[in-house]
């Protein structure tokens, strides 16, 4: 009896591991953009190349950058900026 309460236990554990790793995995997005041979290929961004054999045509698959709020960007001085500029 006490072996059976243990297995359950056991896989209700599980199941909550696995429900709270899920929630917090972060979920990537990617767009489809057409893509003529001739252009360079740019491996180190992360984009895909990919080629349809239904239509004939070359696509890059690309993640797409999420916007951040502007909330919480750093703070610039406007010192900070003339020095930017400078360099």
């Amino acid at each position: 009896m006490t072996d059976k309460i243990f297995k359950i236990g056991i896989l209700i554990l599980a199941i909550l591991f696995v429900f709270t790793y899920y929630r917090n995995a972060p979920v990537a997005r990617y767009q489809v953009v057409p893509w003529n041979p001739p252009g360079m290929l740019d491996t180190s961004s992360g984009k895909i190349y990919a080629f349809s054999k239904d239509s004939g045509k070359w696509f890059i698959i690309q993640p797409v950058i999420e916007a951040v709020p502007l909330a919480e960007l750093p703070k610039v001085s406007p010192e900070q900026q003339q020095s930017e500029q400078k360099r």
